[in-house]
């Protein structure tokens, strides 16, 4: 998926998204998250639920927990 969205200039790098203070980034859009727990590049995809002045909240179905907060302030995060 993340592949079909680079091809169609639809993708926004997390830290692309973070310098820019996710003003590219809108409720609805897909999140593709990396949690550094093992080599795939892609390990889950979140729905962006919500966009603020410092950072997106997604939903997540098949998570432990139903909402993450990713912020500007994260260093290593890809969304």
């Amino acid at each position: 998926m993340k592949e079909w969205f680079k091809s169609q200039s639809r993708y926004v790098d997390f830290k692309d998204a973070q310098k820019n203070k996710f003003t590219n980034v809108s409720p609805g859009d897909v999140a593709f998250v990396y949690t550094g727990s093992d080599s795939r590049d892609v390990q889950h995809v979140s729905i962006v639920w919500a966009v603020f002045s410092g950072g997106i909240q997604t939903i997540d179905s098949n998570a432990g927990l139903k909402s993450f907060t990713y912020s500007i302030s994260s260093p290593t995060s890809k969304a």
